[in-house]
Formats: structure tokens, C-alpha cells, sequence
């Protein structure tokens, strides 16, 4: 039997849509309603330029490809650990929120996303602020 060679194989797979590439394209979350989904596959912390703090740069697989993006310090504090690699992620921009002293943050609206259908979805237990109150 012929074996075929590399670049026989990936003509093939170029005329049949099944390559894939394995560097991600950058994504800035510059609009409201700026939306990203797909699967989790890791981050890894990145050093700010000229002083700044350093942050993590999150890796997604989606419909699209692979993308990499950042979201800052403040949702890297609420949202890094609770990331699953593998589970889907519905990441939704919604603009900048001012804090203290005139500063502001990106705001997200970060779900997970569990359809049924979805292979290995399990809800998990729902984080919850504060004590449960009955309502009586």
C-alpha cells in the first residue's frame, strides 16, 4: 500500500474542510453584545506591559475556531476557577462599568451552557450570594 505524503495529505484535507488550525485568532471584545461560545480548553496567565497586572488569556474552541481573548483582572478574580475545561461557555460582553476613582471594568454576562444534547453536560450546583431566606 502507497503511502500518501504530508502534503498529498493535507490537499486532501484542505479540499475536504477537515483541517483544523491550532493557533487562535485574537478576539477583542470591543461592541456590547459582543458574544462568544464555545468549549473551554484552558488559559494561562500573561504578564502586563510596563508595569500593568498581569491577567489570563482564555482559550475557547468554538464554531469558528479556536479564539483567544482576555477579560481582565476583576472577571479573572470571579470567573478563572470556576472554568471546566471542555464544558461550554456562553461569554457575552456589556461594556465598560465604572467603579471607584473614575476607573471602569468590562462587564460579562458569562453562562454555561448545558444543553441537553450536549455530550457530558451535568448541571452542577448553582452558586448562590448570601443565606437562603423562606419565603413565609
Amino acid at each position: 500500500m502507497l503511502m500518501k505524503s504530508y502534503k498529498q495529505q493535507l490537499a486532501e484535507a484542505k479540499k475536504a474542510q477537515t483541517k483544523r488550525t491550532l493557533v487562535p485568532k485574537y478576539h477583542d471584545f470591543k461592541t456590547d453584545d459582543a458574544l462568544i461560545v464555545g468549549a473551554f480548553v484552558s488559559y494561562a496567565t500573561v504578564d502586563g506591559q510596563s508595569g500593568e497586572k498581569s491577567y489570563n488569556q482564555y482559550i475557547f474552541d468554538t464554531d469558528e475556531g479556536l479564539i483567544k481573548f482576555h477579560l481582565g483582572s476583576a472577571a479573572d478574580n470571579e470567573i478563572a476557577a470556576q472554568l471546566i475545561e471542555g464544558v461550554v461557555y456562553a461569554i457575552e460582553y456589556e461594556g465598560k462599568e465604572e467603579i471607584s476613582r473614575g476607573r471602569s471594568v468590562n462587564k460579562f454576562d458569562i453562562c454555561e451552557v448545558m444543553a441537553p444534547e450536549s455530550p457530558g453536560a451535568k448541571p452542577r450546583k448553582a452558586h448562590t450570594d448570601g443565606p437562603k431566606v423562606n419565603p413565609e
